[in-house]
């Protein structure tokens, strides 16, 4: 039987073989994301059966249609074959929990939401635990904390998202530590454009603006560019990369330099991907 046949009268959407950690990838799943937001159909189908590896900002991105679906009343659901590739790939990363799973062999933090500022810093406190980051001195580990900490937060005060921020965390080839957060709020471009009152400036300008140290949309509090520098100072320290997607716009920092470029298909909220090397 069929997914036409099996799932009669509902949305089918189906996914590619692989989606790694790279522009072109995001933007297929954003037209994905695009294609939940307008669809009448109320019940959604994604196909996976013949997905076999999806990169951890990619599968964020895909995570992020079920926030989308349940404001917009839509019953979605992720269709995959059990223990296949993507299927181990799913439980080793934490996107899927299995029962009797206690976390002792554990190095994620599973995918789930927060809503509340004084959820961040158990959450960065389990992931260090987890990870080989775990070894380094106390002084140490606070400093990353204080890094880590500047992206949630600042999803939490600009974002405006009413379904609260997905998040999710983990180590990939023992050596790469990512932490991925997404919110379906207004967009920092949007953000900035309500503080300035001024609706002509471009995505463009408004991310580079809001990414400028001393910067922020709220006023008396720690400023949103401030808050980015310190990660900036943290990548450079660890050779890693931060992904920014907004709106239209991704912005990327690497050892290589920075970039901003425009995509395709718009973006509801604001992606932020932080990846080191340990």
């Amino acid at each position: 039987m069929d997914l036409f046949t099996l799932f009669k009268g509902a949305k089918i959407i189906n996914l590619e073989k692989t989606y790694f950690e790279q522009k072109s990838c995001f933007e297929k799943l954003f037209k994905i994301q695009n294609e939940v937001i307008n669809c009448t159909n109320k019940f959604i189908r994604i196909n996976a059966m013949e997905c076999e590896y999806i990169s951890p900002t990619c599968m964020i991105i895909l995570s992020s249609v079920g926030l989308i679906a349940k404001e917009k009343s839509k019953d979605i659901k992720i269709i995959f074959k059990k223990d296949t590739k993507f299927h181990k790939f799913l439980v080793e990363k934490g996107f899927i929990e299995l029962p009797g799973n206690n976390g002792c062999d554990k190095n994620y933090i599973p995918l789930n939401t927060l809503t509340k500022e004084e959820e961040i810093i158990p959450i960065i406190s389990d992931l260090i635990k987890l990870s080989p980051l775990n070894k380094l001195n106390e002084k140490d580990k606070d400093y990353i904390k204080s890094r880590l900490y500047e992206i949630p937060i600042n999803s939490l005060n600009h974002s405006m998202s009413s379904s609260g921020i997905l998040y999710c965390g983990y180590y990939r080839k023992k050596s790469e530590f990512y932490f991925s957060i997404y919110d379906n709020g207004i967009g920092i471009p949007n953000s900035v454009r309500n503080y300035k009152n001024d609706n002509t400036i471009s995505s463009y300008e408004a991310l580079k603006w809001a990414l400028e140290s001393g910067n922020s949309t709220k006023q008396n509090e720690f400023a949103r560019g401030i808050g980015f520098s310190l990660l900036e100072e943290f990548r450079v320290l660890y050779k890693g990369k931060i992904t920014i997607i907004s709106e239209d716009v991704i912005y990327e920092s690497t050892t290589k330099g920075t970039t901003i470029k425009n995509l395709i298909n718009k973006v509801p909220g604001t992606l932020f991907t932080f990846k080191i090397m340990i």
